[in-house]
Parts: C-alpha cells; structure tokens; sequence
C-alpha cells in the first residue's frame, strides 16, 4: 500500500551499476537507479537529465525516469528521520539521502513549482523550479528482471 504511515522494512535487492546502484523494489514493482552521489539539479535540469541517462543504458535499460510524487512518497518510512527511509535503501548514505530531491510531478496550481521530498523528516511539497534537489530515478519492474 502506497503512503503507509509505517511500512514494514523490506530487504531490497541492490545491484552495483559502475559506481552507483539499482534497487529492485519487489512491494512497489519498481526498480530504482541510486547514483552512489545524487547530483544537485534544478527541476528543469533534473527532467533533462533523464535523456542523458536513458542513453548509456545503465543496468542495461533505458527508460528510466524521475519518479511520480507518489511513488517517491511511498519510500517515506514516517517512523525514522535523518533520514526518513529504510537503510535499506540508502546503505550508508544517509547524510545524502537527508536532503531534497525532486519528483517528476509539476505543481499543477503553478507552473512555477514541482513537487519535492525532503527526506530529512518525509516532507512533500512543492518547490520553486530553480530550486537545487537531489535526482535518483526510476521504472517500471518487468517480471524476471535482474
């Protein structure tokens, strides 16, 4: 279930790529490419970094994309903070991963903001498109994959 105040910790299958990671996501069917340092990017450049990223391929896919709001907050582990994820997903990165990163979703009231996570504590909202946040990408798990 998507949004749950206090998901079960899952074990995530870690994959090295190179220098960063894929983590298939076996609850959610997704698959999440973590560069081991997330770039900072405004949200125009981290939309645009997605072409960039389709194009090598890494873990031999290429259509990868920012995740949705939704499924960036459905990592959100409400119990934790600093960060408000399950270590299995930012291994020992959490000073990192205690920061913002953007989603995919524009905010729709205006075209001005796009919604944002500030794993710090969980918090969604929306944030000016100049704004400097963290990218990690993501898509959709095909059954089998590695």
């Amino acid at each position: 279930m998507l949004n749950d105040p206090s998901p079960a910790v899952q074990s995530y299958q870690r994959t090295p790529i190179g220098t960063d990671f894929v983590l298939v996501d076996t609850r959610r069917e997704l698959m999440w490419l973590i560069p081991q340092n997330p770039a900072l990017k405004t949200w125009d450049d981290a939309v645009a970094s997605v072409a960039g990223i389709n194009s090598v391929q890494p873990g031999g896919y290429g259509d990868w994309r920012l995740p949705d709001r939704n499924e960036l907050d459905s990592l959100v582990l409400r119990s934790a903070k600093n960060p408000a994820l399950d270590a299995g997903f930012y291994g020992d990165n959490a000073t990192t991963f205690s920061q913002s990163f953007w989603t995919g979703s524009p905010y729709v009231v205006d075209s001005r903001l796009a919604w944002g996570i500030d794993f710090s504590y969980g918090d969604i909202s929306p944030y000016t498109k100049s704004t400097s946040a963290r990218v990690i990408y993501v898509r959709a798990r095909v059954f089998n994959t590695p």
